[in-house]
């Protein structure tokens, strides 16, 4: 009932609680129109730390990404992608919110849980993504270092997938290739860190760059969208 009223009274675009899978979904849209879900994890163990806001009691908080939805028009092999080359674990199957379509969850463990899971719904029929506002560009997954990161390149790239090589982020390495249904993925690592060149206390407190896009920064801050009481 929290979040319901904190949405109503801020006039954020929401549906009603549903269910997926035995979750319970609380879907709503953010300012740009991307589609997002809350998810009672019924106190689940987790992994992160609470972000601490004066206004949203501790009891409520959210405590980090509990999935990825991925909505593609053939899920068969997406199916096989996940289970063969990812390694992921077929935890459950049910309709999604809208009663029609197939939905499976895959979870990097046997039972599931938060921060462990992808959630495949097969929606036939759909117009074709683009990027832009209110869509996500890519899935990222991370791995502890470079070296962990090289054997899942050589084991994407044997199963037949393009790859790019390791590409060096500035706070992390990453590498990147397309899955069925063209979707990106990402793998980057833990390491270096976003507190190579800020203080961990001062994280999300303005807008830091890599050194490869400082020249750019007059162009990438005149594109953003000013956060109200930021």
């Amino acid at each position: 009932m929290f979040w319901l009223e904190r949405f109503d009274d801020l006039a954020v675009e929401r549906g009603e609680i549903s269910q997926f899978a035995g979750r319970e979904l609380l879907p709503f849209e953010d300012p740009e129109g991307q589609r997002l879900f809350l998810v009672n994890d019924q106190g689940a163990d987790f992994e992160g730390e609470i972000w601490p806001q004066p206004d949203i009691p501790a009891r409520h908080a959210l405590r980090g990404f509990y999935s990825v939805v991925i909505s593609a028009s053939e899920g068969a092999e997406m199916e096989s992608f996940f289970t063969s080359i990812l390694g992921f674990a077929k935890v459950k199957e049910d309709h999604w919110m809208d009663g029609s379509s197939p939905g499976v969850i895959f979870s990097t463990t046997p039972d599931g849980g938060p921060g462990k899971e992808i959630w495949l719904v097969e929606q036939s029929g759909l117009p074709r993504a683009r990027l832009g506002a209110g869509g996500v560009h890519h899935v990222a997954f991370r791995v502890r270092d470079a070296e962990q990161q090289l054997i899942w390149l050589r084991r994407v790239r044997e199963a037949g997938l393009p790859v790019s090589e390791q590409i060096d982020r500035f706070w992390f390495e990453s590498i990147y290739f397309r899955i069925p249904n063209n979707i990106l993925f990402e793998i980057a690592t833990d390491g270096p860190g976003f507190a190579i060149d800020e203080d961990p206390d001062a994280l999300g407190e303005k807008l830091v760059l890599p050194p490869f896009l400082e020249e750019k920064r007059p162009e990438i801050e005149q594109g953003l969208t000013p956060i109200p009481g930021a």
